[in-house]
């Protein structure tokens, strides 16, 4: 068996470290269809190199009862990748940053509500600084993250 010399293997793991969401995913997102902010959010994720597949329903709360989003935690809309769900205005670098190393337990992310400069809710320069919840299989919910500052 041949052994490859170190620098090539630490090449190859910094490639996989950075391999982006986008050569490796697409994203299934439901949303209603005539909500703006949801096809927004899509256009953000889109930006970020990740296909996105829009399916307009009119019955979003018989989807998100199917996914398993507890009611509290709810948004406007929902993306699904490789069996995780992401609820609302997550933004993409946090989609990516849990799909690289997602925690133990963990089925999701959710941001409540619909947070005035989260991704697809921009006004302006305007943030009201929001959590990402992280949905965890064991039903105790935590906050993964606090967004304070505009996301690109």
């Amino acid at each position: 068996m041949t052994r490859l010399p170190r620098f090539l293997v630490a090449l190859l793991c910094l490639w996989a470290a950075n391999t982006s969401l986008a050569e490796t995913t697409s994203m299934t997102v439901y949303k209603s269809p005539t909500c703006g902010c949801c096809t927004a959010w899509a256009e953000h994720i889109n930006r970020a190199g990740v296909a996105t597949e829009l399916h307009n329903r009119q019955d979003m709360h018989t989807i998100k009862t199917q996914l398993g989003i507890p009611n509290e935690l709810q948004s406007c809309h929902t993306g699904t990748i490789d069996g995780y769900v992401f609820e609302g205005h997550v933004p993409a670098a946090t989609i990516e940053r849990f799909l690289a190393a997602p925690p133990e337990g963990a089925y999701g992310l959710s941001v409540p509500g619909m947070p005035i400069g989260s991704p697809g809710m921009e006004m302006g320069e305007r943030l009201d600084p929001y959590a990402v919840i992280l949905l965890s299989k064991d039903g105790q919910h935590r906050v993964y993250e606090r967004i304070t500052e505009l996301q690109p």
